[in-house]
């Protein structure tokens, strides 16, 4: 009994292998930017909530910080 494997030429086998690796690095970019945006909302968050405990209080000119 004879048995046929199907096996795929180089072409196919590297397109195949090169959208993944578009897939894998446009999914990094997006997790990058992602993550920075998560950091700069964030830092931002901190930011006025210093502010708001602050204000008020006397404070150095913007200039001397």
């Amino acid at each position: 009994m004879a048995v046929a494997y199907y096996i795929p030429d180089q072409a196919t086998l590297l397109r195949r292998a090169s959208l993944q690796e578009q897939q894998i690095l446009r999914a990094r970019h997006q997790a990058f930017w992602r993550f920075m945006l998560t950091l700069i909302i964030d830092l931002l968050h901190q930011y006025v909530q210093y502010e708001r405990q602050n204000m008020g209080r006397c404070r150095l000119p913007r200039i001397l910080n």
